[in-house]
């Protein structure tokens, strides 16, 4: 039986009614909005003409010597209209015929958001990962698998976008396969693309240090500094950085992270920026292997208690580091073209050792045989986008242009070590056997992806309403896979083009709808397959209503269907491409200010992902870690006037209906339904804040990716606090 003598002796009923009655106390409150604040001009002395001026001259001289008009009200923190490095354009997001979203630093804050897994819970179809699961990076958009991006530059392993927040400026995702903009050494996610976009360096001078602690003994540090380094803001330094201990309720499971993100703006002219990206990242934790679906979702010999576990004595921490350096150079020719050149160079090394029940032997009432498995990673990949953006008119007709070209080249090595029966363990009086590495060859995998791209895309803009986009991508893909330990060595040339076409027209001045199609592929990486290797296809069709009102309303209203073909199926120590999966479903996101300081996020997904063909997999079988149905509704209020003014209080729920635990559908997790709750007070430039998760202590087990088939307890009721001071 578990004990819950170290969860916080805090009465819920106590909690709930100090909520209500600050949510009580702030109906009384008076906060009308501020007038915003009018435009500030400072004009600029006009150099007088030349006598001799050309009419090209004249042009320049007009398009330089304008005043200079500077706007001082500012944008809204949590709606954000465009989403240019995911897009790669200019393009709003009310006209781009594609779901799209974002999430802001301001949301990210008031949710006191701690772990990049959570923060896509406030988008709808998109399914997080448990920060226990560390060498998982698969998000999960529209039913299929989608890789993370860094600054639009996909992460193979766990790194930065997999750990914290501390340096994410907003979340930005696209729905539906992005083939035709973006892709990776092996091709782009075919379920959508979830972009971590990084802060940049700014010209004013800012300063921010911070302190948590948590539930179970979690403590950390958070900093944030931003300093120009001349008097005219030519350049500009910022740095963040993370660094925390991390504990969970098993209290056996810990960890340590390490982690600070220099970035350097240099103005080199006028038009001319030169922006430098240092990332460094090293965390280590003890590996959590789950627990079978037998036994604690579905009947078993044994019943599990939630925070059993398998484990040794003098098990290893697993590991992962992380160095990247990006270095990008946007030159603007006009307020309408520009070129932006980017490159991108990443080295990541993971380490894991795991204990997990055999798999070669089954086990006996509470008896469990037990391996310990070793993998040992290294990655090294260079990124190279360029790209030439512009806008011109032809006739009637607005184009926003952007074309340009991609190159990838990534290195990817490992090998993984089953060392069998290392031990006994007697679930109902463990006993844990001392850690034993080594073992037989598992995986011996030693792989080389590239890919060169060009790409163009156009939106064409007539009658100020009707917006056509279209977008070809050309590549060239070349994978290169070894596995010593399986006897494979593939090879797999792939030249293939990509499109994407749709269509909005903006119905009134504050709805519009869209439609969309698009394709994309991507190789099967880290996969051993009999016979010879071929890419996996992506094709979406979608439909919508998208909203945008005076500044105090988004949201979008979509049906969507997507399908992947040539999936590869476990066949054993094989797999073979013949799978189909489809998923179809609707979706629903909105962001709402009714009133000032009273924020409103809702969003709602019915998604039905399932196998269509297989040789193997029953068909219709659901696809794993995908429910049916999931939703969030959050509400925040922040107070801007009277007695309570610098206070905030937040509150949220998130369900989920059950989930497959793997293909073959043998086990499902339950439904669940838990509820978020923050509290925070500002006082000059001091910020404290406490964050409740799991505030009515709902118990449920969720799908883990651990080898494809075990599950994890959620987190219990625990409460979390910060403090920051910013000057």
């Amino acid at each position: 039986m578990s004990d819950y003598s170290f969860l916080p002796r805090i009465s819920r009923a106590g909690l709930l009614t100090a909520a209500a009655l600050f949510a009580a106390t702030s109906a009384f409150s008076q906060s009308a909005p501020a007038a915003p604040a009018a435009p500030r001009v400072k004009a600029k002395t006009q150099a007088p003409a030349k006598p001799a001026a050309t009419a090209a001259d004249l042009a320049r001289q007009e398009s330089k010597e304008l005043p200079e008009i500077l706007i001082t009200a500012q944008t809204d923190p949590y709606l954000a209209p465009y989403a240019n490095t995911t897009t790669r354009s200019d393009i709003p997001l009310r006209q781009l015929p594609q779901s799209a979203q974002v999430i802001t630093r301001k949301l990210m804050d008031n949710q006191l958001t701690q772990h990049p897994g959570d923060v896509v819970k406030n988008f709808s179809g998109v399914v997080g990962n448990d920060w226990r699961e560390m060498n998982n990076t698969q998000y999960y958009i529209r039913g299929f698998q989608s890789a993370p991006y860094l600054d639009s530059f996909q992460l193979y392993y766990p790194g930065p976008a997999s750990e914290t927040l501390i340096n994410t400026e907003r979340v930005e995702v696209v729905k539906g396969p992005t083939g035709t903009m973006f892709g990776g050494a092996a091709g782009g996610p075919l379920g959508g693309l979830l972009n971590f976009v990084s802060k940049r360096p700014e010209k004013e001078a800012h300063y921010m240090v911070g302190m948590s602690a948590g539930t179970w003994g979690s403590y950390g540090n958070i900093w944030d500094v931003n300093q120009p380094l001349d008097d005219k803001g030519r350049i500009l330094f910022r740095i963040t950085g993370d660094v925390r201990d991390t504990r969970d309720v098993n209290a056996y499971i810990k960890g340590h992270l390490t982690s600070f993100f220099p970035t350097l703006a240099i103005s080199l002219s006028d038009d001319t920026t030169l922006t430098l990206r240092g990332r460094y990242s090293d965390r280590s934790m003890t590996d959590y292997s789950g627990l079978p679906g037998a036994g604690t979702v579905s009947p078993g010999g044994f019943t599990f208690g939630r925070y059993d576990i398998f484990r040794a004595e003098g098990q290893p921490a697993s590991s992962s580091k992380t160095r990247s350096l990006n270095a990008e150079l946007k030159h603007s020719f006009n307020s309408d073209w520009n070129v932006i050149l980017v490159a991108n160079f990443i080295d990541m090394n993971f380490d894991q050792f795991s204990v997990f029940p055999t798999f070669f032997g089954a086990p006996f009432g509470s008896l469990y045989p037990v391996d310990s498995g070793t993998l040992l990673q290294n990655m090294h990949s260079f990124a190279f986008n360029a790209r030439v953006n512009g806008k011109f008119e032809t006739g009637a007709l607005k184009h926003s242009l952007t074309t340009g070209m991609d190159f990838d080249q990534t290195t990817d090595n490992g090998v993984m070590l089953v060392n069998p029966f290392i031990g006994i363990i007697d679930m109902s009086n463990p006993a844990y056997p001392a850690w034993a590495g080594g073992g037989l060859p598992f995986a011996d995998q030693h792989n080389d992806y590239q890919t060169i791209a060009g790409f163009v895309q156009d939106q064409v803009t007539f009658a100020e309403k009707f917006h056509l986009m279209g977008s070809l991508r050309y590549s060239q893909l070349k994978v290169h896979d070894v596995d010593n330990a399986a006897f494979i060595d593939s090879r797999l040339n792939e030249h293939r083009l990509t499109s994407r076409a749709g269509a909005s027209v903006d119905v009134t001045s504050w709805m519009t709808a869209f439609a969309g199609w698009g394709q994309g592929f991507q190789a099967p990486v880290g996969v051993p397959i009999a016979g010879a290797k071929k890419v996996i296809s992506g094709e979406q069709m979608e439909a919508g209503l998208k909203f945008e009102l005076s500044k105090t309303l988004q949201g979008s209203l979509a049906w969507f269907r997507n399908e992947r073909t040539n999936v590869p199926v476990s066949t054993g120590l094989l797999s073979v491409q013949s799978g189909v999966q489809r998923a179809y479903g609707i979706e629903a996101d909105l962001i709402w200010k009714p009133l000032a300081g009273f924020t409103v996020l809702m969003n709602y997904a019915w998604q039905d992902a399932r196998i269509v063909s297989d040789t193997t997999l029953p068909t219709g079988a659901r696809l794993p870690r995908i429910p049916e149905h999931t939703g969030r509704v959050a509400v925040r209020y922040d107070h801007s006037e009277g007695m309570l003014r610098g206070f905030g209080i937040g509150m949220g729920v998130t369900m989920g209906t059950s989930r497959a635990g793997n293909s073959a559908n043998t086990f499902s997790t339950p439904a669940y339904a838990t509820v978020d709750a923050q509290l925070s007070y500002t006082r000059g430039p001091a910020t404290v804040s406490v964050g409740i998760q799991n505030l009515f202590d709902t118990r449920y087990y969720q799908p883990q990716a651990f080898l494809g088939g075990s599950v994890a307890p959620n987190a219990p009721f625990n409460v979390f606090c910060q403090a920051t001071v910013r000057f």
